[in-house]
């Protein structure tokens, strides 16, 4: 990074005392310039779980629920924010960043602020730029107040959430994405799809360290799926590799599984099979049944084992919450490509995101 530039960001952080941390997917920072200057400067790291670095002491894995209570969001407005890779996936804390002092770092030249809200970009290497603020900056200590009213949020948000996902015997989509995302060994690969799990990955995956994330996002981000998770299992190496997908997803690269079988490839697709496009159940259209599934639902009426079956795959069908993570741990430890496909409900998984979101705001409140 340019002097001139450190200089700047320094000040601009000495000068925030509501400041926060923001990584994206694609974000290419440490772990250990992540915890420093945020420690340093006493600001929370809300980090997408698809950026990999959401894990360590300042990390606040709920702003998704949280900053969904309208109340908690408009008390919690930051003075200053750096912003390292993409933008975060759901929708809500785009909204409460726009109109906040903004500096995007970006090190490939590109702007990726599809809202135009930044205010600056710094084209630099973020782990080093980082690491030569946290050099420079006035050191705050590791509880600054700002930092322990996102910590204590955080708390109670991870209790409610984690409480009531327990609380669910049927599977959950949110659910599924977090008990796989927590229990695969260090060293694992999570490949996470678009639509759903990408964005469930966001709400509900807790902090965690010794996995690489990884995902298509984009234009044509179901594009290939399939075919992505085998070409991460081709380069990487003895840890387990791990699909989160949605049938859809599954059917638009089905014939990506033609290369499972012949190649000593070892991965596990987690199937999330709602009978359609479960993303679109969450907007206004769903509203309209008699051109819904049609046009949005696009039920999809096959056997996804069979179809599995029928380019060599095994897959397994789980019925309750609390097979999943056994049948992703059995897969796993049988080697080669193997399905487990996790049903679900749509309208039900609507209801249960609107029930999460609604019983931490109330927790918040009290």
């Amino acid at each position: 990074p340019h002097p001139d530039d450190v200089a700047e960001v320094t000040a601009l952080v000495d000068d925030a005392r509501r400041g926060v941390l923001v990584a994206g997917w694609g974000a290419g920072l440490t772990a250990e310039s992540v915890h420093r200057v945020a420690r340093a400067a006493g600001w929370p790291v809300l980090a997408d779980a698809a950026s990999g670095r959401r894990a360590g002491p300042t990390a606040v894995s709920t702003y998704d629920p949280l900053l969904r209570s309208s109340e908690f969001a408009a008390s919690m407005v930051p003075d200053m924010v750096i912003h390292v890779g993409a933008p975060l996936t759901n929708k809500p804390a785009s909204r409460w960043l726009d109109g906040v002092p903004r500096v995007i770092v970006d090190p490939d030249g590109a702007w990726l602020d599809p809202n135009r809200s930044a205010g600056r970009r710094v084209a630099a290497d973020p782990d080093l730029l980082l690491r030569a603020v946290t050099d420079d900056i006035c050191w705050r200590g590791p509880r600054a107040p700002w930092l322990e009213r996102w910590l204590e949020a955080e708390s109670v948000a991870r209790r409610t959430v984690d409480g009531l996902l327990d609380s669910w015997d049927e599977p959950f989509e949110g659910r599924v994405v977090r008990d796989v995302a927590r229990a695969l060994p260090e060293g694992a690969a999570i490949v996470v799809g678009s639509s759903m799990p990408v964005r469930d990955a966001e709400s509900f995956v807790a902090p965690r360290e010794g996995v690489r994330w990884l995902c298509n996002r984009g234009v044509n981000g179901i594009d290939g799926f399939v075919s992505t998770v085998l070409g991460v299992a081709r380069v990487h190496g003895d840890g387990a590799v791990v699909g989160l997908l949605g049938d859809l997803t599954l059917l638009h690269d089905v014939g990506g599984l033609l290369w499972a079988t012949d190649h000593g490839l070892d991965a596990t697709l987690v199937v999330l099979d709602n009978e359609g496009g479960g993303i679109f159940s969450f907007l206004p259209q769903a509203g309209l049944p008699e051109h819904f599934e049609t046009l949005f639902g696009t039920p999809h009426g096959l056997d996804l084992a069979a179809v599995a079956s029928a380019y060599g795959v095994p897959a397994v069908r789980v019925a309750t919450a609390e097979e999943v993570v056994p049948a992703v741990d059995e897969a796993v430890d049988a080697g080669g490509v193997r399905i487990v496909i996790v049903p679900t409900d749509r309208a039900a998984n609507v209801a249960r995101h609107r029930e999460v979101w609604a019983a931490v705001a109330s927790a918040i409140a009290r």
